[in-house]
């Protein structure tokens, strides 16, 4: 008498399903989305999708070493700035608006301001004001601390969950915009709107709309503790 048929599973290597093509995506998340559904905000994400995208295979080119490296003595550098810049005495804290005069720079004197390549700069471009610029620092250093901690010379598998937590991000995108409550279920609109945005309708998406809510999470705690600090150093 034989033993239970044991069900065949595919090697590792299998050829996976292709992709949908873009019009197909659209579709596939407009039914997520319903009615009130809008076809103008899924072709944004998608648009926006196609863009980092590419942009996060551009730096997969670069030199891996080299890049974190430099992130990593970047990084250093700009926490202290950033710790010098929250420490400033008033005196030094004057918001550095658009009108302000600086002849050192050109402006005020009749001359045009451009950059090293010759552009022409407006005053608001060089002179934001001085939380505007320590934010815009934070920023940096935020994108410091990704090439730090990030493996990029696993080109082909981290590409591909780049894809798709870009698909996470856009889905979270739609789901704030259409008022959908984006949980944490395999089957909920949020994850088949990731999916569907990344083209493989039937793949599972939890892991990753939890990584990107997660690291919305960490996102909102970072600007509020922010937002504390400085209510905190204005004495309200």
């Amino acid at each position: 008498m034989s033993g239970p048929t044991k069900t065949r599973r595919e090697p590792w290597h299998a050829a996976k399903p292709d992709r949908l093509p873009r019009e197909r995506r659209a579709d596939a998340a407009m039914k997520i989305l319903g009615e009130r559904g809008q076809r103008s905000d899924v072709e944004l994400v998608l648009d926006r999708m196609e863009k980092e995208s590419e942009k996060r295979k551009n730096i997969r080119f670069l030199d891996s070493g080299r890049l974190k490296s430099f992130a990593k003595r970047y990084g250093a550098a700009l926490d202290k700035v950033i710790a010098l810049m929250e420490k400033a005495p008033a005196a030094l804290r004057t918001p550095l608006g658009m009108g302000y005069i600086v002849p050192e720079l050109g402006i005020g004197t009749g001359k045009p301001l451009v950059d090293k390549r010759g552009n022409l700069m407006l005053e608001g471009e060089v002179f934001p004001s001085m939380d505007e610029l320590l934010e815009h620092l934070r920023v940096i250093r935020r994108h410091c601390r990704f090439y730090e901690s990030s493996k990029l010379s696993q080109k082909k598998q981290k590409a591909a969950a780049d894809d798709k937590r870009l698909a996470a991000r856009g889905a979270l995108v739609l789901c704030e915009k259409h008022g959908i409550r984006p949980t944490k279920t395999k089957n909920g609109r949020f994850c088949r709107l990731a999916a569907a945005l990344y083209g493989t309708t039937s793949a599972n998406f939890l892991p990753h709309c939890q990584w990107v809510l997660k690291e919305r999470e960490a996102s909102q705690k970072g600007a509020d503790e922010l937002r504390q600090a400085s209510q905190k150093r204005l004495g309200k």
